[in-house]
């Protein structure tokens, strides 16, 4: 089974890469269909396994499942990871998630928290700080964000991309558009890759859980 999906998924990366060169807008209109394929084979994926394994968790496998495949979609022209852009990254994401809290409003939750599995916290922290960051960062800033420009022109493609990003983020709109668009030029004008990228995304997330946990513990 694997190997009726790998290898007409080769084909088309080198297909890709190769006819890509020669004819960039072409190339552009790919990724751009490509990032709405991988919007929805997630969603069928994670919708099959629901059922017998809890949204939560189907959620976390469907990425896992996808985000090898998005990732060996395309290759970015973006600069060394080291451990120190790393480290700058993370306390990047710390800060935004810092400035952003100072904004929040009251928040409210359905039930007891500490009625809530342990599990059910790992498996939030694995999807909000780990997945999800490293699955939308290579979606909408690096295949979304690379077809757009190619198109419409940089400015086109971090407004677009953003706008996006912000209206998949309901209640968070503005906040997220606003991020979403720092994410961006970080990849156009400063050739940060998705890794980084989503090191500062999943650090952000890692913070406002954080933050969210400890306004939620008993008085």
């Amino acid at each position: 089974m694997t190997h009726f999906i790998v290898k007409p998924f080769k084909f088309v990366v080198q297909w890709a890469h190769e006819y890509g060169q020669a004819h960039p807008k072409i190339q552009g209109i790919f990724w751009i269909v490509m990032s709405v394929v991988f919007m929805i084979v997630p969603n069928l994926i994670g919708r099959s396994l629901t059922e017998t394994m809890g949204r939560n968790v189907a959620s976390c496998i469907s990425l896992l499942i996808v985000i090898p495949f998005v990732f060996a979609l395309q290759k970015e022209d973006a600069r060394k990871i080291t451990s120190r852009s790393l480290l700058f990254m993370a306390l990047g994401g710390v800060s935004a998630a810092t400035v952003f809290s100072l904004f929040m409003g009251d928040i409210k939750i359905n039930g007891d928290p500490a009625s809530i599995p342990w599990l059910y916290y790992v498996v939030a922290v694995l999807y909000n700080s780990v997945l999800a960051p490293l699955y939308e960062e290579k979606l909408c800033r690096s295949l979304q964000l690379r077809g757009i420009q190619v198109i419409a022109g940089s400015l086109a493609a971090i407004l677009l991309t953003s706008a996006i990003f912000g209206l998949a983020h309901k209640g968070n709109e503005m906040a997220m558009s606003v991020y979403a668009v720092i994410l961006a030029c970080m990849a156009l004008y400063f050739r940060i890759g998705a890794i980084e990228r989503a090191v500062a995304h999943g650090a952000y997330n890692f913070a406002l859980d954080l933050h969210v946990s400890f306004l939620l513990l008993p008085a």
